[in-house]
């Protein structure tokens, strides 16, 4: 029999996981929706995220990026090339260019085995967080086959490259099996400024701090949280695009 493995978008998920499913577990901790993707080789690119992160994130997350984010991907692209794997990832953007990048890995060392989706239910589809330990083991049983890796591989390479005619085409072939990723690519082309428009997450931080009529970040980031799920920012990337925000229109104000 195959050695079974699970592949979790967190350590949250970790720590909530049904000691009914059997299988070795490796965690994600990485965030591949903001900084640079751009170097090819794993080492590379792994030195280049660890230099990012650590420059902007390194006071806030106390993570060892070797130990604690690099190993687990090095262990993904060794994996038993007949192991079954599951792969524990929500709709939200957050999420799926994080998927993106892992089925890319698995398409490169030409995986064989088994490997299959497991989505939140769908009256949760951000959130494996808010479900019992029953619920999980039921999304577990109601898992999808992944049969083809290239589309996937394409995606990250689209992404890597900001293409997005490219990226929408890659989803759109895949929108009768997994149409969330049709929703995942057109939330990320709106994160980009376009005709004097900031990108759709800093819009909807203005608008947000208008209706509240105030700057404080925590009753902002509450509102965007709920508003803006489909992005699964967590607050050290909303924070990093509200400072930005603030500085933007203190320039405008100053003009």
């Amino acid at each position: 029999m195959n050695h079974v493995y699970h592949i979790l978008n967190g350590d949250a998920l970790l720590s909530q996981f049904p000691a009914t499913i059997k299988g070795d577990k490796l965690v994600c901790r990485e965030c591949f929706v903001e900084g640079p993707v751009s170097k090819s080789s794993l080492t590379s690119f792994l030195n280049e995220r660890k230099n990012y992160l650590t420059k902007n994130y390194g006071k806030e997350v106390k993570l060892d990026y070797e130990k604690d984010v690099a190993t687990q991907f090095h262990q993904i692209s060794t994996l038993p090339n007949l192991a079954e794997i599951n792969l524990w990832f929500e709709e939200d953007l957050f999420c799926q260019v994080n998927l993106w990048f892992i089925l890319f890995l698995l398409h490169e060392k030409e995986h064989r085995g088994s490997i299959f989706l497991v989505r939140p239910l769908q009256h949760t589809p951000f959130a494996f967080g808010k479900l019992t330990v029953l619920e999980l083991a039921q999304c577990y049983n109601q898992r999808k086959s992944i049969k083809d890796l290239t589309p996937w591989a394409s995606l990250w390479k689209a992404y890597q490259k900001s293409d997005f005619n490219r990226l929408r085409m890659e989803a759109t072939g895949l929108q009768n099996t997994f149409p969330f990723v049709s929703n995942a690519v057109t939330y990320h082309v709106e994160r980009f400024p376009k005709k004097g428009n900031l990108g759709r997450p800093k819009e909807q931080l203005k608008q947000i701090i208008k209706k509240l009529n105030t700057k404080e970040f925590g009753p902002v980031f509450q509102v965007f949280s709920v508003r803006e799920a489909h992005y699964g920012f967590g607050d050290l990337l909303v924070k990093k695009l509200y400072k930005e925000l603030l500085e933007e229109i203190s320039k405008k104000e100053d003009c």
